[in-house]
């Protein structure tokens, strides 16, 4: 199915939306060629042009289940407002809970960053 562009006339953030709590559940696809790269796309959204024979549905996942290593909430509501969908590399091999925390500790800071940077831009 494809769908119209993507609205682009929201404003980019890292920080998660107060309705985050109420995100629809994701599809996911993989690539057949490269098993580790995801991408996410909101139930509600027009599945992108560039899912096609060469990625396989695996299934759906909302933020009540656990989703594979390397799909971080924020980070992916953050994207689907900004392109409509969320790319990201699976980690699961790697995801013992201390790799976890440090993952969203480094997108933490790197929201910080971003957020510091808008700021002093505005008050420029």
């Amino acid at each position: 199915m494809l769908g119209k562009p993507n609205d682009r006339s929201r404003p980019f953030s890292m920080r998660e939306p107060a309705q985050a709590k109420s995100l629809p559940p994701y599809n996911l696809f993989a690539r057949k060629d490269a098993p580790e790269l995801f991408c996410a796309i909101p139930e509600d959204r027009p599945v992108p042009d560039f899912i096609d024979c060469d990625w396989q549905f695996k299934g759906s996942v909302d933020r009540s289940q656990n989703a594979p290593g390397g799909f971080i909430p924020p980070v992916a509501a953050a994207s689907v407002r900004l392109n409509g969908y969320y790319v990201f590399m699976r980690y699961d091999a790697l995801a013992s809970p201390e790799d976890d925390r440090e993952v969203r500790s480094i997108f933490q800071n790197l929201a910080k960053q971003k957020r510091e940077i808008e700021h002093e831009h505005r008050h420029k």
